[in-house]
């Protein structure tokens, strides 16, 4: 479908973002919209991510391994090279073609020619990013955030139905307009080849893991698109555009699945590593560790008083038969939150003391659970016992 289509299929109200986008990569309004720019609101004119700004090169060159142009542009595939210069050259690009090709293939083999060809120019490559190629790398973007992450790979073209024009797929789901335009932006200065691998990154919505592969795309495991995709953005973020992309992932609310990611971290005992979130729900649930076991809880219900009561004797059976590090999680309501809390607090301040480790607190925690049985603490407290003396739970 014709770009200038998709463009005219958006919502009203929704927000730009290859309009945003276009004055941030470019620096400038586009010299042949500036006079009616100069008439409409100011946020047309307005550069939403200034650090993002790309210099301009009207001939080609090699970036971390890879042919670019224009903006940082890349130059994937003999395609993209014939997509420009029609876009830009029109009828004259049949006579530039060959000779772009020849230099393509020569800078892609690493060699500089004597005399660089001159691609294009500054307007009409601006040009080509607002009214084209932005716009169509926003639907494929949108198109990722309403499919299943298991469907077939990507094609390298970008196909787009009349059927998908719908109001959902026109909207981000819940995507700030900073957010928006960081996603396009990735998808831009990465290209083609490395669409499938980020792909997979932006539709796990998973912002904290994707900043952390940004800056260790070694943690990656998922596939080999994947990694590929990590290791390109390692590379080509740098500077002031590393600083805002990682602020921006950064700074998004915490959210439900990248919380449950990170306790199965702790709980597989890395939890330095990121676990991606995508799926969570089912690795937690199929978990398995070395004996074959899943993952179990305890759960303390509500009811006062007399709730905390019983739940304090369920604790101390399970101590006293060395079971309550065969929990991982640990869940309370209303009167059980008064132990369940307490057990809690009282195990993570063990664990600030040396030998300051896991296990050490929960031994000495189910040592102390016992021994409340063989205590009379009531009558400790009327004898002015310290607390040390008396125990951490009165």
């Amino acid at each position: 479908m014709d770009v200038r289509t998709l463009a005219n299929t958006r919502v009203k109200g929704d927000f730009d973002a290859p309009r945003a986008l276009a004055p941030s990569l470019c620096g400038h309004v586009i010299p042949r919209l500036k006079v009616l720019l100069a008439k409409l609101t100011f946020e047309h004119t307005h550069r939403y991510c200034p650090e993002l700004y790309q210099g301009f090169s009207p001939t080609m060159y090699l970036e971390d391994g890879r042919v670019c142009v224009g903006r940082g542009y890349p130059f994937s595939t003999e395609d993209d090279v014939r997509e420009l210069l029609q876009h830009c050259h029109g009828e004259r690009a049949s006579r530039l073609l060959p000779d772009a090709i020849v230099e393509w293939r020569a800078r892609r083999s690493g060699q500089a020619p004597e005399n660089p060809l001159a691609v294009v120019d500054e307007n009409a490559f601006d040009r080509f990013l607002r009214s084209h190629k932005l716009v169509e790398i926003e639907w494929m973007v949108r198109s990722w955030l309403h499919t299943q992450l298991d469907v077939e790979p990507l094609t390298t073209a970008i196909v787009i139905n009349a059927a998908d024009l719908s109001d959902e797929l026109t909207a981000y789901p819940g995507f700030t307009d900073e957010l928006k335009i960081t996603v396009l932006y990735l998808a831009y200065r990465l290209g083609k080849p490395h669409h499938e691998g980020l792909r997979w990154l932006i539709a796990t919505l998973d912002w904290d893991y994707l900043a952390r592969v940004i800056d260790y795309p070694e943690i990656v495991r998922h596939s080999e698109s994947t990694r590929a995709a990590a290791q390109r953005l390692h590379a080509i973020l740098k500077g002031s555009a590393y600083d805002k992309v990682h602020q921006i992932l950064t700074y998004l609310p915490y959210i439900g699945h990248r919380a449950l990611a990170r306790e199965y971290a702790h709980i597989i005992g890395n939890p330095n590593d990121s676990v991606p979130s995508v799926h969570i729900q089912d690795t937690l649930l199929y978990h398995k560790d070395e004996s074959g076991e899943g993952l179990s809880a305890i759960c303390l219900s509500g009811g006062g008083i007399r709730s905390a009561s019983f739940c304090l004797g369920v604790l101390q059976v399970l101590a006293s038969h060395r079971l309550l590090g065969k929990f991982h999680y640990i869940s309370t309501v209303s009167g059980g939150g008064y132990i369940g809390t307490a057990l809690s607090r009282w195990i993570t301040a063990k664990r600030q003391e040396p030998p300051c480790s896991s296990p050490f607190a929960l031994k000495f925690v189910e040592h102390e659970l016992k021994r409340l049985r063989l205590t009379d603490y009531v009558q400790a407290r009327m004898a002015g016992l310290t607390f040390n003396q008396e125990g951490p739970l009165t």
